[in-house]
């Protein structure tokens, strides 16, 4: 069962890996923008939904024509070059993404797996290790996160927990306003 929290981290989680896809991928196998030019059999730069379908890599011939469909995002029933690089280079960090919160790498991702990830996410907003994020800690290691880009999420926690433990010497303290206030529904 998914809880406010759980949600909650789900959308930290995805803030936190959104980063820009690594291009030394390409390296190791055709870019996207490669195998739209094999895939385009008449050379006229936009594929077809029977291109796409017969030239696929998909031996499933359903399964091509949802991804298709998931890629033709206007309906006009064409993808161009652009489109087509678009749509893979999001599907390529989606399954990087879900690979990073599928801890055991069995394909499945249980919730145990999300929720551990998102433990660990929660505990490195939560600056006062007091049980609560408030929005000064949420922001602050939002800045964090964003200043250091394109690291994995585990090198994000290790590197704010460094980061926290150098600035308060070894002690986490508060990020609450002067007067004490910890918001609505605290303590």
């Amino acid at each position: 069962m998914v809880n406010g929290t759980t949600a909650w981290a789900a959308v930290v989680i995805c803030v936190a890996l959104a980063t820009p896809v690594l291009a030394g991928a390409e390296g190791r196998r055709p870019s996207p923008a490669q195998i739209f030019q094999w895939l385009d059999k008449d050379h006229d730069g936009k594929l077809t939904r029977q291109e796409y379908i017969e030239n696929s890599r998909f031996k499933n011939k359903e399964q091509a024509r949802r991804i298709f469909e998931a890629a033709d995002t206007d309906g006009d029933g064409v993808i161009t070059q652009e489109r087509y690089v678009e749509h893979r280079r999001i599907t390529d960090k989606a399954k990087e993404i879900f690979g990073k919160l599928d801890g055991n790498g069995d394909g499945t991702m249980t919730e145990a797996e999300f929720v551990a990830k998102a433990g660990a996410i929660f505990q490195a907003l939560d600056g006062d290790a007091d049980g609560a994020v408030t929005i000064p800690e949420y922001l602050r290691a939002r800045m964090e996160w964003a200043a250091m880009r394109g690291p994995s999420v585990e090198e994000l926690l290790k590197r704010l927990a460094a980061a926290r433990q150098t600035e308060e010497g070894g002690r986490r303290q508060p990020d609450r306003p002067k007067d004490g206030a910890r918001g609505p529904g605290a303590p």
